[in-house]
């Protein structure tokens, strides 16, 4: 087999290694907008560590009398400020898998990571076809 089957094969496959925790996030937004249940909580403190803010918050799902806690992933700047009322939404089926609403719109970097990985396939796939077929 020559040696560009092998180099473009590689190439071809390598981001979808990647693209299952480039797109996970993606996923359970998607799960918790489909499935989810919007509560009121309370952001309990602001955490800064090295320039990224993380609020950790509290709220009551329904039908539940014990508190559960969630925490925001890290961002530039805090979702919520301490002792602020926030919107919650969790998932039905697992009360501990929460966001805050202001969160779910913030998906940026993994829309772009998803979308990168996949032009990088529709790329790299048809070349490894020429490849296969010219020098094979």
């Amino acid at each position: 087999m020559h040696p560009a089957i092998w180099i473009v094969g590689i190439l071809a496959v390598a981001p979808l290694l990647f693209l299952p925790f480039a797109s996970w996030p993606l996923i359970t937004r998607r799960n918790l907008r489909r499935r989810g249940v919007t509560v009121t909580g309370k952001c309990l403190r602001v955490v800064s560590n090295e320039g990224a803010y993380f609020a950790v918050y509290e709220y009551s799902p329904v039908g539940q009398e014990k508190p559960l806690q969630g925490r925001t992933e890290g961002r530039g700047w805090p979702f919520a400020d301490e002792g602020e009322d926030v919107e919650v939404i969790y998932d039905r089926s697992d009360p501990r898998t929460s966001r805050l609403t202001a969160e779910m719109g913030d998906i940026t970097g993994w829309r772009f990571a998803t979308y990168a990985i996949v032009a990088w396939l529709v790329i790299f796939v048809p070349l490894e076809i020429y490849t296969v077929l010219y020098y094979a």
